[in-house]
């Protein structure tokens, strides 16, 4: 409990819907005089589920219980340690609207440019084949320069002091370069909470922010991480609209890639080629995008080919594990793009 602050009972065990549909354990930590939030069942569902009570102020709660158990094979547990009332609800929401809930419009919409890819199986000609791919939006994009610099000033003015002077860019809406593992799932955070978002990546129970360390991951955060690498190949290779090209969106490297043999001087503008059959760019060529994966060596994994490299790489069969890197390592030849997590 906050100093100061007498417990006022908001029904913090709230929602019931139907029989057990949706229980909350009770927080240790209960603000006053907060304003109430609803969230709207289906129609094919009668009544509301309940009210969900948030922080207008940064109101700390020490854990925040949430299961689910919705008419189907499902159940998600997300414990939240150290994080504000408020995210706690919008992540709780998030899964809600996943399992087939709908909330008002308050809840926080993708950043522009995510595309939504529905879910599916790695075929055969993988090395990943047979591997399951949940339904995911991922970045249309690479992230640029630009925007890695506009998320970066909030971040080391919030306490991710890390960040500060990481990575470059070759112009604005070129790829960020020159940035580690670490660097981007810091910034991830950074991102996730600038927008309003429940951050993916913890420390001992705390946001990750500061130190080269291997985060765990809340699976039912709505906020922004690196794509595992089935996601990333999943997305390359079109996913369900799949024309089972050798290139990301083509047979023809020149036609959707930036890579040793056309553009050995440096990266370009993100988007500039043609896009694969879910409409993203740059999945061949341009740089490096690292994956979340932790590969044998503890090395981590990323994926599509770069400026600097052979066609070949570019690749969305390939795997250059040769290359794979140490995760501090910062090289102009590596960026990334986000995806985010989605029930639909």
């Amino acid at each position: 409990m906050n100093s100061g602050e007498d417990p006022v009972d908001h029904d913090m065990s709230w929602i019931t819907g139907r029989d057990e549909e949706i229980t909350v354990a009770t927080a240790t930590t209960t603000p006053s005089a907060l304003p109430a939030l609803k969230v709207f069942a289906p129609s094919a569902m009668s009544g509301t589920l309940g009210t969900l009570v948030r922080g207008l102020s940064s109101v700390e709660i020490d854990s925040f219980n949430v299961t689910l158990t919705i008419n189907k094979p499902l159940t998600t547990t997300a414990i939240r340690n150290g994080h504000t009332l408020e995210q706690a609800i919008l992540a709780t929401r998030a899964a809600a609207n996943a399992a087939g809930f709908i909330d008002d419009q308050s809840t926080p919409t993708p950043s522009a440019n995510m595309v939504l890819v529905q879910g599916g199986t790695l075929p055969l000609g993988s090395e990943l084949a047979g591997q399951p791919v949940a339904t995911f939006r991922i970045g249309k994009y690479e992230v640029t320069w630009d925007e890695w610099q506009a998320v970066r000033t909030w971040a080391v003015a919030n306490g991710y002091s890390d960040l500060a002077g990481v990575g470059q860019g070759a112009g604005g809406n070129h790829p960020v370069q020159n940035v580690s593992w670490y660097d981007v799932l810091k910034w991830c955070n950074a991102k996730s909470q600038k927008e309003g978002l429940m951050p993916v990546y913890h420390t001992a129970g705390a946001i990750y922010k500061t130190g080269q360390t291997t985060p765990t991951i809340n699976p039912v955060s709505n906020g922004y991480r690196l794509p595992s690498e089935a996601e990333w190949e999943w997305a390359a290779r079109g996913g369900v609209s799949s024309q089972g090209y050798t290139y990301s969106g083509s047979n023809d490297h020149n036609a959707v890639a930036w890579h040793g043999g056309n553009s050995s001087d440096g990266t370009k503008d993100v988007g500039t080629k043609a896009p694969n059959e879910l409409e993203i760019h740059d999945m061949s060529g341009n740089v490096w995008e690292w994956c979340w994966d932790i590969g044998s060596s503890s090395v981590r994994i990323f994926r599509g080919g770069s400026y600097r490299v052979h066609s070949d790489y570019g690749r969305v069969a390939v795997r250059a594990e040769h290359r794979f890197p140490q995760p501090e390592i910062r090289d102009s030849n590596n960026g990334f793009r986000v995806v985010r997590y989605t029930g639909e």
